[in-house]
């Protein structure tokens, strides 16, 4: 039983078959040739007997010699056969390793295609039907050759069937992937949204198309605008005690973001979360305390006069400068929202679906996205990372030195790092890196802001690769070298980077990426 390792390529797969015959030819020629010495040797001395019988015993003696020599002929004839046989089987299972994402039938038509082209009939003799055994770990092929004998027919053996097979592992591997995909606001045009639906559906069908496979494979969804949505439920990971140095800091006083939550009548948290402090938001530290945990999401209210304020749901209360009346905590309490504006805006989007096999779940929770806000990559793509990464916040993720799984994070935008810039004192909309003109980013100067994000990208890009973890790119309908660059730096090879310049192009690209991960995951 032969476990298929590569392919070979066609040069080489000549010579070997070349060298194989050449040798087999060579030892039946030396075979032929010694018998030949051997009657040159004895034929003279029984042309010269006079004696009766002895012409009768040379004859009958010829016979078996005759065949003797034939027949090796004949062999080595079948051990080629033999080997060009093995070989034409190995380029099948290797094939079928190749695309056992697909169904049983499907596969058995790649392999009797890849075994057709590799091994012709006629000198090779006639091969039988290919016999395909399918287990939840490996794939095995084997096949009949029939060829007719030369000299072997004369003792009444006029054919002779060689066999052979080859085996190819399917299960060596885990897998774990986050799908990282833009939901901002520019997703909504064009059928840009459906068409990432229907194509990470199809990439989820593609994985999971062999249920005895699926339980290796896990996968965690996380759509991203200005911020992330990691779910109400996941409380021990949050700032409750505002002890972290960004808590409140949009507020007088030490202000809690849950309190001010608390005190709106018809409002709640809704899972979304702030960028923790530089290095913390690039990284995959574990939420312990201070810094370490995340601050709720909270867009204030903001003042109802002055400059271009667009982001108003509650009255000032308080007069004074615009910094002031925006600052202002009281305005919150038993505050009743009648408008569409409220503390979530910019962050209305699908809470993050952790690791999972289920692919029910996982196609119920793409279908569930929705397009809102801006674009914070940065943001994004850390929460990916977390969702595979082995400890918290997210702890199903198997260890990075575990050599039995592969982890990967497919990325996905269509656009450009973004923040609205605004001018009034906020210099900007807010995201998860709060305003602009608070300076998280280490500058309260929008373009050096957007500069910072890109920078704050590949730095996350950089900590993911440095773990082993493969990057998949997607660029869609991105028409800037900015965001291209960006994001062909950011993939973990030039082939794991891709433009979807049009909804159509899409899904290939998924059903590419899901081809190269299965493909690792036997390869490995």
């Amino acid at each position: 039983m032969m476990i298929c390792q590569h392919a070979i390529g066609a040069s080489e797969y000549q010579w070997k078959n070349t060298m194989i015959r050449e040798k087999l030819l060579q030892s039946a020629a030396g075979f032929f040739n010694t018998g030949a010495r051997a009657l040159a040797g004895i034929l003279p001395r029984f042309v010269r007997d006079r004696r009766g019988n002895v012409a009768i015993i040379f004859a009958l003696s010829l016979i078996p010699i005759l065949l003797a020599v034939g027949s090796a002929i004949d062999l080595s004839r079948a051990y080629i056969v033999k080997s060009r046989l093995g070989e034409a089987l190995d380029h099948a299972a290797l094939a079928v390793g190749s695309n056992h994402y697909l169904t049983q039938a499907q596969m058995t038509v790649i392999a009797n295609d890849y075994f057709n082209a590799n091994y012709p009939a006629g000198e090779l003799g006639a091969p039988g039907a290919l016999n395909l055994t399918f287990t939840p770990t490996s794939v095995t092929i084997s096949a009949q050759a029939t060829l007719s004998t030369t000299f072997m027919a004369l003792a009444g053996m006029s054919t002779m069937t060689v066999a052979s097979l080859s085996e190819v592992s399917l299960d060596q591997q885990s897998l774990e992937v986050a799908l990282v995909l833009d939901n901002t606001g520019s997703m909504g045009s064009g059928g840009r949204l459906n068409s990432l639906k229907y194509a990470a559906k199809t990439f989820i069908d593609l994985l999971y198309v062999n249920p005895q496979t699926s339980a290796k494979i896990k996968v965690s969804l996380v759509p991203f605008s200005g911020s992330v949505n990691i779910g109400t439920g996941n409380m021990s990971w949050m700032d409750t005690t505002a002890q972290s140095s960004i808590h409140g800091q949009n507020f007088t006083g030490h202000t809690n973001i849950f309190t001010l939550y608390n005190q709106i009548t018809n409002r709640s948290w809704n899972g979304c979360v702030e960028a923790r402090p530089s290095p913390l938001d690039v990284n995959d530290t574990p939420p312990g305390s201070g810094d370490t945990k995340w601050v709720p999401y909270f867009w204030p209210d903001e003042p109802d006069t002055g400059p271009p304020y667009w982001y108003s749901y509650a009255a000032d209360h308080v007069g004074g400068t615009p910094q002031a009346r925006q600052k202002y905590p009281g305005k919150y309490n038993g505050l009743t929202i009648t408008g569409s504006y409220d503390p979530s805006l910019g962050c209305r989007i699908q809470p993050i679906t952790p690791l999972s096999n289920n692919k029910t779940t996982l196609k119920a929770s793409i279908d569930a996205m929705t397009a809102h806000g801006t674009t914070v990559i940065p943001i994004g793509l850390a929460w990916g990372w977390r969702t595979i990464s082995p400890g918290e916040p997210f702890s199903s993720g198997k260890a990075y030195s575990d050599q039995a799984n592969t982890k990967a994070v497919i990325l996905l935008t269509d656009g450009e790092n973004d923040i609205a810039a605004i001018a009034n004192h906020n210099k900007s909309a807010y995201s998860g890196y709060g305003y602009i003109g608070v300076g998280r980013l280490g500058t309260t100067n929008h373009a050096a802001a957007m500069t910072e994000l890109n920078n704050r990208t590949q730095t996350v890009c950089n900590n993911i690769k440095a773990k082993n973890i493969l990057i998949y790119t997607i660029t869609f309908h991105a028409n800037t070298n900015t965001i291209k660059n960006l994001m062909r730096g950011c993939a973990s090879d030039a082939q794991k980077y891709f433009e979807s310049p049009a909804n159509s192009d899409l899904e290939d690209i998924f059903k590419e990426i899901a081809k190269d991960l299965l493909n690792i995951r036997i390869s490995k």
